[in-house]
């Protein structure tokens, strides 16, 4: 019997089953992915900062109401796949837009899902990596 080549099978020479080549793009995303900032959304919940490109205004008045144009995206994103209910059973207070297509329900306020993504982009910008700013 001989041995099979370094990246050939015993089956017909084929490459191993579980194996595939992984693009250039797939590595990079993946290395993105994993250095991404976490957003805090409530509830023990987190979302990737870097992929929001929207938090909407998720209740109005007391009813807890959607505008028509939120519940439309919501109904959208439903049918396709791409909703995420993050509120842990809670009210829903804001809706995250993300650059995948996806619509995230958070049970915290609009004003605090913005401070954290503000406050990410200020520590980015001057360079802080671990603490608070002005730790030595």
């Amino acid at each position: 019997m001989r041995w099979p080549n370094i990246g050939e099978s015993r089956c017909s020479g084929r490459a191993s089953a579980g194996l595939r080549k992984i693009s250039f793009d797939e590595r990079e995303r993946a290395a993105r992915t994993m250095t991404a900032q976490l957003l805090h959304i409530g509830y023990g919940n987190l979302v990737a900062a870097g992929r929001v490109i929207g938090v909407l205004t998720g209740t109005t008045g007391s009813r807890g109401a959607f505008s028509p144009p939120t519940r439309r995206l919501i109904a959208d994103a439903r049918e396709h796949g791409r909703f995420i209910d993050m509120t842990s059973g809670h009210r829903t207070k804001a809706v995250l837009v993300l650059d995948t297509g996806h619509v995230v329900l958070s049970a915290i306020p609009t004003a605090s899902i913005v401070d954290g993504l503000s406050e990410g982009d200020d520590a980015s910008s001057q360079g802080w990596q671990d603490g608070a700013p002005g730790e030595d």
